[in-house]
């Protein structure tokens, strides 16, 4: 006789982070707080690098029990999609995610841009001098953070299985590596730098 094994049928949960709770910056190891809707909070682990609140996510996994900590659900595949709506936006915006924009420059940007706040960050930055109190060179240096942390963001989801762009700039990084970045991206600076300090980038 064949020994049969059972195998447990994962679970998909979709929500809204309402809190990160715990990130590891050297692994990714993340614990936090979705807002599933009617599933109320529900507490989700698992590798989500550079994840803030604000952001939706479809994750696939299983609940498990922790010793300490309680029911928590294990996310094993991870869909990660920038916030949408304008309390999503500020969410993520004021949680610090973006260096130089904090709860109150947040607050201007969604009301001066609404859900068009990211938009404009990482496509046209200088229109963000529209806001009394924000300088060309601030906006500049606010869209320059921006665009260099989506491209962490997405280099990371990459290395750690997370599909992303279908279409962009392809760069060689090894051997038999590439790596795909929206067009909007470019590969330079501390990234680059860190690939050719570790050997990887040719």
């Amino acid at each position: 006789m064949i020994p049969v094994e059972q195998v447990e049928e994962q679970l998909l949960i979709e929500g809204t982070v309402d809190a990160v709770i715990y990130q590891n910056e050297e692994n990714g190891y993340t614990v936090l707080r979705v807002d599933a809707g009617e599933q109320g909070g529900i507490t989700v682990v698992g590798c989500m690098p550079a994840i803030a609140p604000g952001e939706s996510l479809s994750v696939q996994g299983r609940w498990m029990r922790h010793a300490s900590y309680g029911e928590q659900f294990k996310a094993e595949v991870i869909q990660r999609r920038m916030p949408a709506g304008e309390k999503a936006i500020f969410e993520y915006l004021a949680s610090g995610a973006v260096k130089g924009i904090g709860a109150a420059t947040a607050r201007r940007m969604v009301e001066e841009f609404g859900e068009d706040a990211l938009t404009v960050l990482e496509e046209q930055p200088e229109r963000l001098t529209q806001i009394k109190g924000i300088t060309r060179k601030r906006a500049l240096a606010m869209g320059e953070a921006f665009r260099l942390q989506m491209g962490m963001r997405r280099l990371l989801d990459f290395l750690s299985g997370v599909a992303y762009a279908t279409s962009g700039n392809v760069k060689r990084v090894a051997a038999k590596t590439y790596i795909v970045t929206p067009y909007s991206v470019d590969l330079m600076g501390d990234l680059i730098d860190g690939l050719e300090n570790s050997g990887l980038y040719m």
